[in-house]
């Protein structure tokens, strides 16, 4: 019976600082909550965020172009195992499923997810600018060439 309470005497703590070190990180990205968007020649990327009731971030994308819906996803940013993952969902891509990023940068002002097993984007970025300003960038090399290809998305706060 002590042994069962020291094992979970050592756990508990454990547990409860992964927890919170996961909310923290989470916490960095408040900045990111809100709708979102890129104005270009002939058309519109809105973006959203929002925190659900598990503590993730769910978010949305769509891009119009003369007045067609041409591009749609559907975006989670999770905690699993301690390590955040970005989740996107593209039903015209990879048969519908979703595809981790793994974080490997996180700071107050910038996020930075990365699979190198994916064909484009392998990197996919936000930095904040501003208060109602960001710039979402996706990366990674263009399909059968060493060449790395680089998108910038400038996105302003919807009001």
């Amino acid at each position: 019976m002590k042994t069962k309470f020291l094992f979970i005497g050592l756990m508990l703590p454990t547990f409860l600082l992964i927890s919170c070190n996961s909310d923290s990180e989470l916490d960095k990205l408040k900045w990111l909550i809100g709708d979102w968007e890129y104005n270009f020649e002939g058309g519109r990327t809105v973006e959203g965020w929002q925190k659900n009731t598990e503590g993730q971030l769910d978010g949305y994308s769509y891009t119009l172009m003369g007045g067609d819906t041409v591009s749609q996803e559907t975006i989670l940013i999770k905690v699993k195992d301690g390590n955040m993952n970005y989740v996107p969902t593209v039903m015209e891509q990879n048969d519908g499923q979703p595809i981790e990023f793994a974080m490997i940068e996180l700071s107050d002002s910038t996020v930075v997810f990365e699979n190198k097993a994916h064909d484009f984007p392998q990197k996919i970025q936000y930095k904040k600018i501003g208060s109602d300003s960001l710039e979402a960038k996706i990366s990674g090399p263009i399909q059968g060439s060493t060449e790395n290809l680089e998108v910038k998305f400038p996105m302003r706060r919807i009001k």
